[in-house]
């Protein structure tokens, strides 16, 4: 019996708009740990360059360029190594933190017992920040990540640029954030222009 559906394509799924911390949800996780060197410097990260949870625990002290304000990204998704770049605000973090230890973990984060932090150990730090302030118990390290790709679509980046800081060799995976930012300012259009 032949099936008459053989052949047609299944229509795209819209992606899912990922979940995104706007200016006082982010303000909110930093206040959250201002108290701990090693936390802040960590979210600072996520959110000033992008990267994956895993990029950020295989990160070493050696991988930092602490005169160009970039990391050598070693163990990237599919091996790809990559640089992500870092504000001055991130990199007086990061040695602040690194001052403060006196360990010889060649890691950049480490957990509380002096070894290499690991992803999910990062992961339950990110939850317990979130839990803490009362945050959307949805937001994980990943939305750092979207919340960075945002920022740089709202303030005009192209998806091409944005593709490459964070990794993807192909722009159509940073296209929904350009998509977002345009619906956001039709709402905000809507808003004002009545």
């Amino acid at each position: 019996m032949i099936n008459p559906a053989n052949g047609i394509k299944y229509p795209r799924r819209d992606e899912n708009i990922p979940k995104i911390l706007d200016n006082l949800s982010s303000l909110t996780l930093k206040e959250a740990v201002i108290h701990n060197l090693r936390d802040r410097a960590l979210i600072e990260l996520f959110l000033c360059a992008g990267i994956r949870t895993t990029e950020a625990a295989n990160v070493k002290k050696t991988d930092i360029i602490w005169n160009g304000n970039k990391i050598l990204i070693r163990i990237a998704k599919r091996k790809r190594v990559r640089y992500v770049f870092y504000s001055e605000i991130c990199g007086q973090m990061m040695n602040e933190y690194l001052k403060s230890r006196s360990d010889n973990c060649p890691y950049l984060f480490i957990s509380k017992y002096g070894d290499k932090f690991t992803r999910q150990g990062i992961w339950f730090v990110m939850k317990n920040y979130v839990k803490l302030t009362g945050l959307d118990m949805c937001i994980s390290t990943h939305s750092l990540r979207h919340s960075f790709a945002q920022n740089l679509s709202d303030k005009g980046m192209e998806d091409e640029d944005i593709a490459k800081l964070l990794g993807h060799k192909n722009s159509r995976y940073v296209r929904r954030y350009s998509q977002f930012s345009l619906s956001h300012r039709k709402i905000k259009y809507d808003e004002f222009n009545h």
